[in-house]
């Protein structure tokens, strides 16, 4: 084998050793994009998901009609309702993803016999000297126990906490 055979052979053995790695190169690169592609058309999902069971669930509040116009209000319903034995419309007094634990929980107080302990110093919350938050939508006080509110976009305020 002469000296150009083996130069031919050379240079032909390199520019297919060098095709094939390009080729990888972009096969590589283009999984990637497709793999990006997905990665991005999941998170646009979850978002669109997202904001679709944000709207969904400020719709339930705007609709959400128990409450009272201010928080002493909605307070002194609650307490009415618990005394009358309604767990399941004192529940209603909280904030919605609080009333199923709120009606079990008033059911256990009551079988414990515990009601009249747990509304006492619910019955002396002082709101003077509670505090609303900056844009008017929360207030809590802490005197003789805390009770955090939230205004509703329904024009109500529920219990957050106690």
């Amino acid at each position: 084998m002469d000296d150009q055979s083996k130069k031919s052979k050379f240079w032909k053995f390199a520019l297919w050793f060098v095709a094939i790695i390009v080729a990888a190169v972009v096969l590589l690169w283009a999984l990637g994009e497709y793999q990006w592609s997905k990665n991005i058309e999941a998170f646009e999902r979850w978002v669109e998901s997202t904001e679709r069971a944000a709207e969904e669930f400020e719709a339930r509040k705007a609709a959400d009609t128990y409450g009272g116009a201010t928080p002493q209000e909605t307070l002194r319903m609650y307490i009415e309702a618990v005394e009358r034995g309604d767990y399941e419309l004192a529940s209603k007094y909280f904030v919605l993803d609080k009333q199923e634990e709120w009606n079990v929980q008033l059911e256990n107080i009551n079988q414990a016999g515990k009601l009249n302990q747990f509304l006492a110093p619910l019955k002396l919350v002082d709101f003077s000297g509670g505090e609303y938050s900056s844009d008017k939508k929360s207030f809590s006080t802490y005197n003789p126990v805390g009770v955090d509110f939230s205004f509703y976009s329904s024009g109500v305020w529920k219990i957050v906490e106690i």
